[in-house]
């Protein structure tokens, strides 16, 4: 897994844009017709909607705002470049929510979350087993295939509290209730309690219960 996230980078590209613009005292509208753009196409990467940046769009942005400064320009571009990227959730597109997705995104670059769940363990803390009951036995109806796959993505996501370069800090906050709430069955039971044991031993997590 990346420790890079696109969607951090699209985000922080869309914020220093629009800076420059209002800097230079330019309107959106006054910005698209000195580039001869579509109606709306400025708006929408300063809002963040956009999926793979285009560097030449950018270029021609730093030009229309004389931004003559090379590493200023060499790092916006960099995050253009960055933002291309793919992350590693991609695959799984279909299947997530747009709100999903963009959460994802921010936790793959974040550098500690807090969580409170007072109804179960949270998903950056579940066993494969525990996440399996879980989904099978929500409200919404999920196919043998589909929840392996999100079994998946939740595995991946729990790489940011163990891997070796600045792993992700947790606190995690949750009723006793949820320990005593079965899931899966005595041995889902045991094993995601064990699970919690281990990992509350991580140098960067903090788990209350």
């Amino acid at each position: 897994m990346s420790a890079s996230s696109p969607t951090l980078r699209r985000r922080r590209l869309s914020a220093e844009l629009r800076a420059l613009r209002e800097v230079k005292g330019m309107t959106s509208v006054e910005a698209t017709k000195r580039l001869d753009w579509s109606s709306g196409r400025l708006t929408r990467m300063e809002r963040g909607e956009w999926v793979r940046p285009n560097p030449r769009d950018i270029r021609d942005l730093l030009d229309l705002y004389e931004v003559n400064d090379e590493r200023k320009r060499e790092y916006l571009l960099t995050l253009a470049r960055e933002g291309r990227q793919r992350g590693w959730w991609h695959p799984y597109r279909e299947m997530l929510s747009e709100r999903y997705s963009t959460y994802i995104g921010l936790e793959a670059d974040a550098a500690s979350v807090l969580t409170f769940e007072p109804l179960m363990i949270p998903g950056l803390l579940q066993t494969a087993d525990y996440a399996r009951g879980l989904l099978a036995g929500g409200p919404s109806e999920h196919g043998t295939d589909e929840i392996e796959k999100r079994v998946e993505i939740r595995l991946e996501r729990q790489k940011l509290l163990t891997r070796d370069d600045d792993p992700l800090r947790l606190w995690a906050v949750m009723d006793e209730a949820v320990l005593r709430r079965s899931m899966g069955g005595p041995d889902v039971a045991r094993g995601q309690l064990g699970h919690l044991v281990e990992l509350s031993t991580l140098p960067l997590s903090l788990i209350h219960i």
